[in-house]
């Protein structure tokens, strides 16, 4: 009996279960909007820096 119950129990758990929806696309809108934030800062970022080369090029005369 125990053998059977153990049997059940692992068949049972790891049976996929229904995904639910709502949540799938409230955490995909969440990952959509952390990937926008992070690309818009490092975007922010490369243009400062090529503003900072840029007038680092100009004070040294190239």
């Amino acid at each position: 009996m125990l053998i059977f119950d153990i049997s059940e129990f692992i068949s049972l758990s790891l049976k996929p279960k229904p995904m639910d929806i709502k949540r799938f696309e409230l955490s995909w809108q969440q990952l959509k909007s952390s990937i926008a934030k992070f690309h818009k800062s490092n975007l922010r970022f490369g243009t400062r820096q090529i503003k900072n080369k840029q007038a680092f090029n100009i004070f040294e005369g190239r």
